[in-house]
């Protein structure tokens, strides 16, 4: 159970100086695509990808493709 209470804001997400990838399933039905995309466009060096075919689960459904993208950003 996540007890931080404090939403990440623009700000917070803009003080992020790595690189961070946001990845969601394209068939997503918890995160909305919108919401992940305001994500790694507040990051200053953030991209977004997304799983073609993939839920929620990617990690489970598509370990394979997540692996190979993991290996990438290396």
């Amino acid at each position: 159970k996540n007890t931080n209470k404090t939403p990440l804001t623009p700000p917070h997400l803009a003080g992020i100086i790595a690189e961070a990838t946001i990845i969601l399933g394209k068939k997503d039905t918890v995160i909305d695509r919108k919401h992940s995309e305001r994500i790694a466009d507040a990051i200053p060096h953030g991209t977004h990808v997304l799983i073609e075919g993939a839920g929620h689960d990617v990690p489970v459904t598509h370990p394979g493709v997540l692996s190979d993208l993991v290996r990438t950003l290396l």
